[in-house]
């Protein structure tokens, strides 16, 4: 085995279909499109993954230079395994490419937004972009304009037409799975975020109101899709479904204040207690009575020096 400090470990999900070819790619970034990121294709197949370093920067473990420590042992049947100490690790999550195409069609609005077929919006899309286009697969295309696009159909071919309305409600969908996914699962790390920042600590066995709960989970979902892929459209959504955080804003201001106010008292409390003991210092201070003087007799001057001359 050939190993080296550049290898990379892929972890990738299981697939039905076993082993398969595939290949990495660079597509950009549906939040911004003049960047680029590694992406991984299977060739035969209709599925995209993203690929995500694991930098384990949580690590209590770490190697003199500072860095995690990740190294893996792969094993062989023929004897032929290896080491690979530090090496760059890779998860692959699967990756919805509508995102992508979604962010493109609202950079090109004007020079697409005609009924068109599969290929000549691909064929647009090269000429506007780049051709990555022709890496993704043409059923993967298909299946993320019938999510976004109106259809018409003529002499059995199908053409799309990009439609704003359509691509909200996707999202939309995309914001209210997520949100349900989070209170439904009682462990997630995001749901006991929500509700260590809705609790009162001021009150005992405080029970957070449900609506608080579902506003803050909805904020949540809709931050993470739309600054994760989509941020253009962010406040298009909000807009759109008149989604109102209101009750969820003033609650959190409402324990912003009460924190202020404890941190008042608390720091009212110190300076009290502060002079009390200064003040208690000064008192056992003055309490304390005067040492009695002792009066010095000169060498010769005392009452029996005279008695012992005499004598």
């Amino acid at each position: 085995m050939n190993v080296d400090k550049d290898t990379r470990v892929i972890i990738l999900p299981k697939t039905e279909k076993g082993h398969q070819f595939y290949k990495i790619i660079n597509l950009p970034l549906p939040s911004d499109l003049t960047k680029l990121k590694s992406y991984l294709i299977y060739e035969n197949d209709n599925k995209i993954y993203e690929l995500n370093i694991i930098k384990g920067d949580n690590s209590s473990v770490t190697l003199k230079n500072g860095d995690a420590v990740k190294s893996i042992i792969i094993e062989s049947t023929t004897g032929n395994g290896g080491v690979l100490q530090s090496a760059n690790i890779l998860i692959g999550s699967p990756f919805n490419f509508t995102y992508l195409l979604i962010s493109l069609f609202e950079k090109h609005y004007k020079q697409i937004n005609v009924f068109k077929t599969v290929e000549d919006i691909r064929d647009s899309l090269v000429s506007l972009e780049n051709d990555w286009i022709y890496d993704i697969n043409s059923e993967v295309f298909t299946n993320s304009l019938s999510a976004i696009c109106d259809e018409i159909e003529e002499n059995e071919t199908k053409f799309f037409k990009y439609s704003n309305e359509k691509c909200i409600e996707w999202i939309n969908s995309k914001i209210l799975n997520l949100q349900k996914y989070i209170q439904s699962s009682n462990n997630n790390s995001i749901l006991s975020k929500i509700k260590s920042e809705l609790n009162d600590s001021t009150q005992i066995n405080y029970i957070i109101d449900e609506n608080l709960i579902n506003e803050m989970s909805l904020l949540y979902s809709i931050d993470y899709i739309c600054d994760s892929y989509l941020p253009q459209l962010k406040q298009q959504i909000i807009s759109h479904y008149n989604y109102n955080f209101f009750k969820m804003e003033t609650h959190l201001s409402e324990l912003k204040q009460k924190q202020k106010n404890l941190e008042v008292i608390e720091s009212n409390m110190n300076e009290i207690n502060m002079i009390t003991a200064n003040a208690n210092a000064a008192n056992k201070k003055k309490k304390q009575p005067p040492k009695k003087q002792v009066k010095k007799v000169a060498i010769g001057k005392g009452a029996l020096d005279g008695f012992l001359k005499k004598a």
